[in-house]
């Protein structure tokens, strides 16, 4: 499998783990770390604090290595890059490459140590994945995920509003993955 170039479509949303390249996602929603719609401070006069509840962490599957593991771990790795959207949090995406640093990974973390230095974040949910196509050769595969992301807000550590960024409604989310024991590794991942 050829590896994810970790160079940058920015979406807004992030600056460092992204891809340049050709992948989508819009029908089931994926529970993302908030799991109510926020509402857009672009559509009121006066910006808003954020009141989004706590982020659950998200929790590797224990796949087999077919279509539905593979496209369980693809999932969970967009699970987590949301997380980290959210939370400034990348571990439990870097975790997912085990000893090797994905693809991407370094970046994403990057990115989060400056925007958690300069006191702000980003509250996604709603992410929704429309289509799954998996390319697989022996242990190693690669998922495509179509995917819709919402409008999302920014906000400053205070809860007060920064900026909101645009929808993105045919993007791909893609995800390169080693078999390894009961599990996968991530190799690479990115968005484009």
């Amino acid at each position: 499998m050829r590896a994810i170039a970790a160079g940058c479509v920015v979406v807004g949303l992030l600056t460092g783990a992204c891809t340049s390249g050709s992948d989508p996602r819009t029908a089931p929603e994926i529970p993302a770390a908030s799991a109510e719609d926020q509402s857009s401070p672009a559509a009121s006069s006066s910006p808003t604090a954020s009141s989004a509840p706590p982020v659950a962490v998200p929790r590797p599957p224990r796949g087999r290595n077919d279509r539905a593991g593979r496209v369980g771990f693809a999932e969970y790795v967009l699970q987590a890059w949301i997380y980290a959207l959210n939370t400034n949090d990348p571990e439990p995406l870097v975790s997912a490459g085990g000893r090797r640093t994905c693809a991407g990974c370094r970046q994403l973390a990057r990115e989060l140590r400056t925007r958690e230095q300069e006191g702000w974040y980003v509250e996604l949910s709603g992410v929704r994945v429309s289509s799954r196509k998996v390319d697989a050769s022996g242990r190693s595969a690669r998922v495509t995920l179509s995917v819709s992301l919402p409008e999302s807000t920014s906000y400053h550590d205070d809860g007060s509003f920064r900026s909101t960024n645009p929808a993105h409604p045919r993007s791909t989310f893609a995800v390169e993955m080693t078999r390894t024991g009961r599990g996968f590794r991530l190799d690479s991942f990115g968005l484009s």
